[in-house]
């Protein structure tokens, strides 16, 4: 049967691909923003005075030091274990604080000698105790400074022969030296130099 103008041939239509789009949702994270809080310290400040130090501390540290070497001195003798680097350790340091006080001590005089005031320190005359008026025999109403005294001391120590035979530089009080030094009956031979912490409270 012959194909007519009407019986045109029939393509078959195409489909239709309906193409889904995903559109992705973009996820906003919201990042936590951490504000970190300056925190101020205030530094406290903390002064500290510096210790007082005079001719008497002086003699003080040196008579302490010198008690720490006769007592190790000792300890050895008796047969005890000496204390070794941990002893000469300590015993440095406070050497060294000894050396630099004594320093303080000699600028100090210096820059007092240039003024030429006599009126100050061991030179000043000062009232002197009712028991350092009675072993000297002065006048209570007269004003004596720590070289007169010490003087004195020295003297009566020489003319009482209290020295130490084996160190001249100790001295080995009587009765009547030790009643002023307040020191006890059974006390070792003493260094020169600790006079002046023991009659201290004799001036006021």
């Amino acid at each position: 049967m012959p194909i007519t103008k009407n019986d045109s041939v029939k393509k078959p239509r195409a489909s239709r691909k309906t193409k889904k789009v995903v559109v992705e949702e973009e996820v906003v994270v919201e990042e936590e923003v951490v504000v970190e809080e300056e925190v101020v310290v205030e530094e406290v400040k903390t002064r500290t005075r510096a210790a007082v130090v005079d001719r008497e501390s002086v003699f003080a540290d040196a008579d302490a030091i010198m008690n720490l070497i006769s007592a190790e001195i000792t300890a050895i003798r008796s047969g005890d274990k000496p204390k070794g680097v941990r002893f000469l350790t300590g015993l440095n340091t406070k050497m060294l604080k000894l050396q630099k006080h004594s320093m303080r001590i000699a600028k100090g005089k210096a820059k007092r000698s240039t003024t030429g005031n006599n009126n100050s320190g061991f030179l000043k005359p000062v009232k002197i105790s009712s028991d350092m008026d009675d072993f000297t025999g002065w006048n209570p109403d007269e004003l004596h400074s720590r070289v007169d005294v010490t003087k004195y001391i020295c003297q009566y120590i020489k003319d009482n022969d209290l020295q130490y035979p084996e160190d001249k530089r100790k001295i080995i009080p009587d009765a009547k030296l030790l009643k002023l030094l307040d020191l006890k009956k059974d006390t070792e031979p003493i260094p020169y130099y600790a006079i002046q912490t023991h009659i201290k409270h004799h001036f006021v």
